[in-house]
This record gives structure tokens, sequence and C-alpha cells, in this order.
């Protein structure tokens, strides 16, 4: 081998505080934003924060690329009231095209089956605490998450 080192990987490109902090900063940001879609039906701006070939794993399923993710979140139904509460970030800034930013989410779920004009009562919405997972890459329109994964952590009996 001629003192040439086999499988050395080669070094990241550094990453600058400055840099880091606004990767932190958006990839917390996609993530809330991500849920503000889900919680409003704005379905197709939610799957346009996934790349093309993203896998999303949730409820013991993987859903493959944009087509299949959007298709499972069409299927709600059109009376849920839906909201997810986002906390307890941490980013992990691999590279300058690579992150992970896991959080935990404490999701609201309401569904009568009927439009209301009032809010239901606080009591009758199913509550339920999460950790989402996203690896997220820097594309040329911006950081995308090309993986997701949403564990449920607790649960209201039902």
């Amino acid at each position: 081998m001629s003192g040439q080192v086999a499988n050395v990987p080669r070094a990241m490109p550094e990453v600058d505080e400055d840099e880091r902090r606004r990767t932190e900063r958006e990839c917390r940001e996609i993530m809330v934003r991500m849920g503000h879609c889900l919680d409003s039906g704005k379905f197709e701006e939610f799957v346009g924060y996934f790349t093309a070939d993203a896998v999303w794993r949730r409820r013991g399923t993987e859903l493959k690329g944009r087509e299949a993710i959007l298709a499972q979140v069409r299927r709600r139904s059109p009376t849920l009231i839906l909201r997810h509460v986002f906390t307890n970030f941490m980013v992990d800034v691999h590279d300058r095209d690579h992150a992970h930013c896991q959080a935990y989410m404490l999701g609201f779920r309401y569904d009568s089956g009927e439009k209301s004009a009032t809010p239901p009562p606080f009591r009758d919405a199913n509550r339920a605490l999460w950790i989402y997972h996203d690896d997220l890459v820097r594309t040329d329109a911006g950081w995308m998450v090309a993986r997701r994964s949403a564990e449920r952590i607790l649960e209201d009996p039902e």
C-alpha cells in the first residue's frame, strides 16, 4: 500500500459556531412548522419539508416517499382536532449537510365526529407524549427531513 492508510474516512468540513447555531435553530423550526401544518390541515406544505425519498416511521409502519406520507395524513378525519406541542429539543449538527433533531411532543387529540363552533372540554382530549427523531439533510432548497421516527412514550387510557 506504499504508505497509504486504508479505509480512513475523509475529514468532515468544520462547522463554525455561528453556522452550528443557525442550523440548530432551523432544524427546531422545521419540526415546529411541521406540527403546525398537521394541526391546521396544510398537508401539502407538511410533506414539502420531507425529501422526495424520505422515510417516516410511526405507529409500527414505515411510510416511504412524499406521496405515501401525504396519502396517510389525508386519511385523517375532517373533524379531528389535533395539536402538537414540541419541547426539550436536542440538535446534533454532524457536519455542514447533516443534522439530527429530537424533541418531546405532547399531542392533544379530539374527534367527536362533528364540527363544533366551540372548543371541546380539555378533559375529553386524548393526550400522549411522544419522542420525535428527525434526520435532516441540507439541500438546494434548505434543510429537509430525510428520516423521521415518532415513538409514543406515555398516553392517556381512552
